[in-house]
């Protein structure tokens, strides 16, 4: 598994992955700027998110129909979108 360490919320400190099939992790010391933070993910990968001291906040998906990432069913994701981008 490869971690994303935040220590700090603008620099995060990020080990270089060693396996690009392996799940994602986002571990962050603050809840500011969480999203942000998840948005310069590769959004080809799952991520999984956890915030200090609030913990895991789920496995966020970047859909490929509204460019947002999102938490569950892609389907429910979509009923918030009147169009979708494109």
């Amino acid at each position: 598994m490869n971690f994303f360490l935040g220590a700090d919320p603008v620099k995060p400190q990020t080990p270089s992955p060693n396996n690009d099939l392996a799940p994602t992790c986002l571990l962050l010391d603050f809840y500011g700027g969480w999203y942000s933070r998840l948005c310069e993910q590769d959004p080809a990968r799952a991520v999984d998110v956890v915030v200090k001291p609030y913990g895991w906040m789920g496995t966020y998906r970047c859909s490929a129909a509204t460019g947002a990432w999102f938490c569950g069913a892609e389907s429910w994701h979509r009923l918030g979108w009147e169009r979708l981008p494109g």
